[in-house]
């Protein structure tokens, strides 16, 4: 990134003078979208600590470990990958950087996007995108059903709750909590979702 805007800017600036690119590790340093993914990226649990907390949904409570709250955070660093693929998308263009600077298109986000849905594997792309998507909502959803009181190990003290225990549906209807662990049925739940196909709870009939 560093050695894109020096040479940005040596084009707009229209200098005759030599392009200056060797890059000292201040110069990265100095960027502040890297602190900023620094800190994200640093988010993590210590293997020697626990914890849990609960939350009040309707009139459910659910406890989290703080495992799970650590996983969630770390599995937004997917988000790294996306730059890898925009660089990619542009990796083959000649002489990208005075395209970029006669045309007034800059070569970033939207442009890598547009490209991708344009090419001949754009299918392939927006297929695995959606399979990327499917695992990461799966999972976030996995991770939201699941209540730590029906885990072994130390339980919050709200767990001894009967919300805890026994939940209550919207219509009145009182249930056991179990736990499903399986992330192929949360898949499921994601597929069905996005597809707008039904759960299968309400189905027509005729006479």
């Amino acid at each position: 990134m560093v050695l894109w805007d020096r040479i940005i800017n040596h084009q707009n600036q229209k200098s005759k003078s030599l392009l200056f690119t060797s890059i000292h590790p201040s110069d990265v340093l100095a960027l502040r979208s890297l602190w900023l993914e620094w800190l994200v990226c640093a988010v993590h649990v210590p293997p020697w600590y626990t914890d849990e907390w609960s939350a009040l949904s309707v009139h459910n409570l659910v406890a989290y470990r703080m495992e799970t709250v650590g996983m969630v955070c770390n599995i937004l660093r997917c988000y790294l990958t996306w730059w890898l693929f925009q660089q990619y998308m542009v990796s083959d263009l000649p002489m990208r950087h005075a395209v970029t600077r006669i045309t007034t298109v800059p070569f970033g986000h939207v442009f890598a996007l547009k490209r991708a849905v344009n090419d001949w594997n754009a299918v392939t792309y927006l297929t695995i995108l959606w399979g990327f998507f499917i695992v990461f909502f799966a999972y976030l959803f996995r991770s939201s059903e699941i209540t730590a009181c029906l885990v072994s190990g130390p339980k919050h003290f709200s767990c001894e709750q009967r919300e805890a225990q026994v939940w209550l549906t919207p219509s009145g209807d009182e249930f056991q909590k179990i736990n499903d662990q399986y992330i192929w049925n949360a898949a499921w739940f994601i597929v069905i979702t996005m597809t707008t196909v039904g759960y299968g709870d309400i189905s027509p009939d005729t006479n």
